[in-house]
């Protein structure tokens, strides 16, 4: 006899497992727009539009930036305003080259002549002297009738002409 060989087991079909049900999402109420996309896909929120905004900040004249120069404000992005003294300085200084009367540039040396101005607690000039001669007698004698024509600084702070009861101004030609 000639023996048999074994039965091939046969194969169990397996069903393909049954997909899982969606869940349910709770519905809300919203002004938001929210397509609804395969899952594969991206939701996309509503573009915004754009607008551009004018800022309302004041903009310097080109008088206030020369101004803010000559008391040696630097430009840069972060603003830096002088004080109480540089202001008052500054003023005094402003106040004294109105009144100059500058000799010819021809004249010009390379020192200032230096004036120095006391100051009365309302402002009033006490006193001015030259404390430091430019070398030019003609450029001393316009500073020295510069100082003298200007009789009181208003506008001088009380703190400023408490702690500065004397200033030295430079006068030279540029």
């Amino acid at each position: 006899d000639i023996p048999m060989p074994d039965p091939i087991p046969k194969e169990e079909i397996k069903e393909p497992p049954k997909p899982k049900e969606a869940k349910k999402v709770p519905v809300v109420k919203s002004d938001k727009i929210i397509e609804r996309k395969t899952p594969g896909e991206i939701i996309k929120k509503p573009q915004q539009k754009k607008e551009t905004l004018k800022t309302t900040d004041p903009q310097l004249t080109p008088d206030e930036i020369k101004k803010l120069l000559d008391m040696e404000a630097t430009p840069s992005d972060t603003t830096n305003v002088p004080g109480e003294n540089e202001r008052c300085l500054y003023m005094m200084k402003e106040t004294l080259y109105k009144a100059w009367i500058r000799p010819s540039a021809s004249n010009k040396t390379a020192k200032p002549a230096v004036i120095e101005i006391r100051l009365g607690s309302s402002g009033a000039v006490l006193n001015r002297r030259l404390v430091s001669s430019s070398g030019n007698a003609e450029l001393d004698d316009s500073a020295m009738a510069a100082a003298a024509a200007v009789p009181v600084f208003k506008n001088l702070t009380p703190g400023f002409l408490k702690k500065y009861k004397t200033v030295t101004i430079e006068f030279e030609l540029e």
